[in-house]
């Protein structure tokens, strides 16, 4: 029972009430054996009739049992006046009905899981088909530190700029306690709602968060998805698997709907037994995680989060190191060097600068191991002595991190080790790791739930990020090899480990080898995965000169010139392997300008059958969506049929990318509010645009209008006033 047998007083009133002794007799006789209310039969018969209180119950009992006379009609009579007789107007407060709040997602966490990174893969998700994202914690820990970041976590990665930390939960942990102890848990479940409807009510879609500390947070948490009227998600380890059945239980005995479990750390092998044995025991299993050792370690970044003095004195640059274990250097320098590893955090007294100085000059030679970092303790501003600092700020390349804390030795080592693995905004390459396994291993069906046809009619034009999720998965399925000709650049080639990474495509780095090894050691990326091919040791150089040769025959090309052409000209040489069915696709142009870019594939590749000019486009990557802008790279001046064309051409490429086209052929006026030969030969252009799509049924010709100008296209206000039932302006996206 709720009361929990904490009842001051029972009262019978009212006609029944007061008159009927069996059924009190009956009510009292069930509540005394349930909350162990007593009453004396003696005084409930006597209790017929009285004009004043009467008490029914025992000498000491700690309840009264109260029979409290009535005059119903005197009770009638003001009540009926109260609907005649005119109040003081009040102010209605202000409410959103929860039928009113777009359907989000409640995902919650079981035991001591640590489940930031599944969190940040699917808000990642669904931040692609939305505009205003959030993220909302009924219950925030108390804490701030590592233990419970997950509000500023999601605030800095998602850019939750204009949100207040303390709109992004209910109420804290201790406040929470506090009134569950007072007895005011209404109170409580109401504050929590207020808040999540005044912020959900601003957001597209909002992940709410809870977790499970205690026994009672489950049905807490099952209480608070039902209240909030959305669906739910399960997440945990592998080790909780006996518990996801009893989450699932808690959470629909109050009405709430479970999607499904979300389980990590689940080995390879083990994928088909742990997906059988879940549904067997009716669960939906929506994403099985496989273990990540890039997830399970820390780096020096997160350890520097967990000393709350901690700071940073040399190699800030290399915080993102991972640590494979600690070690503690109490040893002499000597015997010290026999003891690095891979991986290693130093941890030493703030007074071993010896120690510091060996391991730093150890760290610049290639035949020892790359340790992590150095943890100074004991340490106190100042403490370094101005020769030391003067030795460190003169060093050129410090190539591991050194931070320091005022703990002990034991204090500080005791606090890394009690802290488990987490994610901060800066760690990179864990939120990328985190949102490519969530989107390699979620079941999509998940996204069918939150379709509806209210938001399809309104869906807003596709988002940078959904622009950028749908291309990658469209990318994974088809796995193309893309050729990258400038490996000298070390942007070059992060972003071609990160490619790999993300299994994206396939990717050839052209280079000297030596070069782009230093430039992945310089980045810290691996390049495992990654072709590399040098043009001046290319096996298959003479079938390229000689295929190059061909295709300039028209220009008198010669064999020694187009070696040289080949050698000296990575763009040459990547344009090459695609006419040589080696590559399916090149991107350069991060050393290269855009015209010795695009040179080769003119001269070698060619226009696609049926198309008579060679066009541009941009993908405009906008906080309002995503535009196409073409063409600002190679035709100056085209004809009316080429802009045609042209405009044909970038619609079609942007429905490639999954997006609706709405196409504007611009000019310095819109409609017909001016004139002049540059606005006829648009006005021409439009109408072959829309007699092309007509024919080839590509698009709804009535969604390309020209000519207008870029405010009236892109901007909805200014098109109301420059253009009358136009389904473009306004809203053009090509």
């Amino acid at each position: 029972m709720k009361l929990g047998g904490q009842v001051d007083a029972v009262v019978f009133t009212g006609g029944i009430g007061e008159g009927d002794v069996e059924m009190r007799e009956d009510i009292l006789e069930g509540l005394q054996e349930n909350l162990q209310i007593g009453f004396d039969h003696a005084k409930n018969k006597n209790a017929v009739g009285a004009d004043v209180i009467m008490e029914i119950h025992p000498a000491f009992s700690k309840t009264q049992v109260l029979v409290v006379p009535t005059d119903e009609e005197i009770s009638i009579a003001i009540q009926s006046s109260e609907l005649v007789i005119p109040k003081e107007k009040v102010e209605p407060v202000a409410f959103i009905p929860l039928s009113q709040v777009k359907t989000n997602l409640f995902c919650h966490s079981l035991g001591n899981t640590y489940t930031a990174s599944e969190e940040v893969g699917l808000l990642s998700i669904f931040a692609a088909s939305v505009d205003k994202i959030g993220y909302f914690r009924p219950i925030a820990r108390e804490s701030r530190g590592p233990a419970d970041y997950r509000v500023q976590l999601m605030k800095e990665h998602f850019g939750l700029t204009e949100q207040e930390e303390s709109e992004m939960y209910g109420v804290n942990q201790e406040e929470a306690l506090r009134m569950i102890s007072d007895g005011e848990e209404d109170q409580l479940i109401e504050r929590i709602i207020q808040k999540y409807l005044a912020y959900s009510s601003k957001r597209d879609f909002v992940l709410v968060s809870s977790f499970t500390d205690s026994d009672d947070s489950l049905h807490w948490a099952g209480k608070l998805c039902s209240t909030f009227n959305i669906p739910a998600i399960v997440m945990g380890d592998k080790s909780h698997s006996s518990n996801f059945g009893i989450a699932q239980t808690a959470f629909e005995s109050h009405g709430a709907e479970v999607l499904g479990v979300i389980v990590s750390d689940v080995d390879i092998d083990d994928v088909v037994a742990v997906r059988t044995d879940f549904v067997e025991h009716g669960l939906k299993p929506l994403a099985l995680i496989p273990k990540s050792p890039v997830l399970s370690k820390r780096t020096v970044r997160e350890v520097l989060a967990i000393l709350d003095d901690g700071v940073c004195l040399y190699g800030a640059e290399h915080l993102d190191m991972s640590i494979d274990k600690m070690l503690i250097h109490t040893m002499q320098v000597k015997d010290l060097l026999h003891h690095m590893h891979e991986g290693q955090l130093a941890i030493m007294s703030a007074n071993r600068i010896d120690a510091a100085m060996s391991l730093l000059l150890a760290a610049q030679s290639s035949n020892a191991s790359d340790i992590a970092g150095i943890l100074f303790t004991l340490h106190k501003t100042g403490d370094l002595d101005p020769t030391t600092v003067s030795i460190l700020n003169g060093l050129s390349d410090i190539r591991i991190p050194i931070i320091a804390t005022s703990l002990d030795t034991f204090g500080a080592a005791k606090k890394i080790e009690e802290t488990p693995a987490f994610i901060t905004a800066e760690s990179k390459e864990k939120i990328n790791t985190a949102v490519r396994l969530v989107e390699e291993n979620l079941d999509f069906s998940l996204l069918e739930h939150f379709e509806s046809d209210a938001h399809i009619e309104k869906k807003p034009d596709i988002r940078p990020r959904l622009f950028q999720y749908s291309a990658f998965q469209q990318a994974r399925q088809l796995q193309k090899t893309i050729v990258l000709p400038e490996g000298a650049d070390p942007r070059v080639v992060k972003a071609a480990a990160i490619l790999v990474q993300r299994k994206l495509c396939n990717v050839i780095l052209v280079g000297n080898s030596d070069i782009i090894q230093k430039n992945a050691e310089k980045a810290r990326v691996s390049l495992d995965g990654i072709t590399i091919c040098d043009p001046h040791n290319y096996d298959g150089m003479k079938e390229m000169v000689d295929l190059f040769v061909d295709a300039r025959k028209s220009k008198g090309l010669t064999h020694f010139e187009a070696e040289n052409f080949l050698l000296q000209d990575v763009n040459y040489f990547g344009t090459l392997m695609m006419h040589m069915g080696i590559a399916d696709g090149m991107v350069s142009g991060a050393m290269h300008s855009s015209a010795n870019t695009i040179r080769p594939a003119l001269q070698v590749l060619k226009t696609a059958p049926g198309a008579s000019i060679v066009s541009s486009i941009f993908f405009m990557l906008l906080e309002d969506g995503v535009k196409v802008f073409g063409d600002c790279a190679i035709n100056v001046d085209p004809t009316a049929e080429q802009l045609a064309e042209i405009a044909v051409a970038s619609a079609k490429s942007s429905i490639q990318f999954g997006m609706d086209p709405r196409v504007a052929l611009l000019s310095y006026a819109t409609g017909d509010s001016n004139s002049g030969d540059a606005i006829d030969k648009v006005i021409k252009a439009t109408a072959l645009a829309k007699k092309i799509a007509e024919e080839e049924g590509f698009m709804d010709p009535t969604l390309i209008e020209g000519p207008l100008q870029f405010d009236a296209a892109v901007d909805p206000a200014i098109a109301d006033v420059k253009t009358k039932d136009s389904l473009v302006a306004g809203r053009a996206n090509v």
